[in-house]
């Protein structure tokens, strides 16, 4: 951190931690100054995988550390659109959908320059459509990540070297950063990572309504909606 830089992380969802400073019974909240944790806040357990807990923190930071830039990153289990991300292992391994992390994110009224999600599948267009009215670029992957996750030492130093970055170049670091960390733990295999800029999004979800209306009328239509079909595998 540094006088123009503030990073605030919480913590929970899981019975064991690399870290043995970090509870397993509570939740916590902490700024990092180097490498050290500063616990600034201690909370009953709650389910990781519930918005509401999301949400909490989020408003929390804004109105504990108030900033011209914001970025939020949630790092832990993702299964995409369909399957969500943040698996609470305390609580039968619940997790948030696309649509809560939307609104918990849409629901604070902050803009977010930009929105990482260090988890796997998650660079989707419904998530990327659904919290484009509060964030400027989501970071994300499409694939499966790297089990050895984003390089978080690149992206903190690269915001205490440049604290007026913006999120475009800040999500290249970001995609740069982590498939550089992939290669280094040899796990290129299908690792993947993108920054999308979310004030475009409005072009794409003309062109997905034309698409998803087209694709519609060639249900009744067999022989289409096979050749369709075959288009997309092509």
């Amino acid at each position: 951190s540094s006088d123009e830089v503030n990073f605030v992380l919480e913590t929970g969802g899981s019975s064991k931690w690399s870290d043995q400073e970090i509870s397993t019974e509570n939740i916590q909240r902490y700024t990092i100054n180097g490498t050290e944790l500063s616990l600034k806040e201690e909370l009953p357990s709650a389910n990781m995988g519930d918005p509401a807990s999301y949400s909490d923190f989020l408003n929390w930071g804004i109105e504990n550390y108030p900033a011209e830039k914001y970025m939020t990153i949630l790092w832990g289990y993702g299964d995409g659109v369909i399957g969500g991300a943040v698996q609470d292992e305390k609580y039968g391994n619940s997790v948030m959908s696309a649509k809560e992390i939307a609104d918990a994110i849409n629901d604070t009224g902050c803009q977010f320059e930009l929105a990482g999600f260090d988890a796997s599948g998650m660079a989707s267009f419904e998530l990327a459509a659904a919290i484009s009215g509060s964030v400027h670029y989501m970071a994300a992957s499409e694939s499966d990540e790297a089990e050895c996750g984003w390089d978080y030492s690149t992206l903190t130093q690269t915001l205490v070297n440049s604290p007026d970055i913006d999120g475009r170049a800040l999500g290249t670091v970001i995609c740069d950063s982590y498939m550089g960390k992939a290669a280094a733990c040899q796990e290129t295999d299908g690792a993947a990572m993108s920054v999308t800029d979310l004030t475009q999004i409005g072009e794409v979800s003309n062109a997905v309504s034309v698409m998803s209306l087209l694709m519609d009328s060639c249900i009744s239509a067999p022989d289409t909606m096979a050749a369709v079909s075959e288009g997309i595998k092509q």
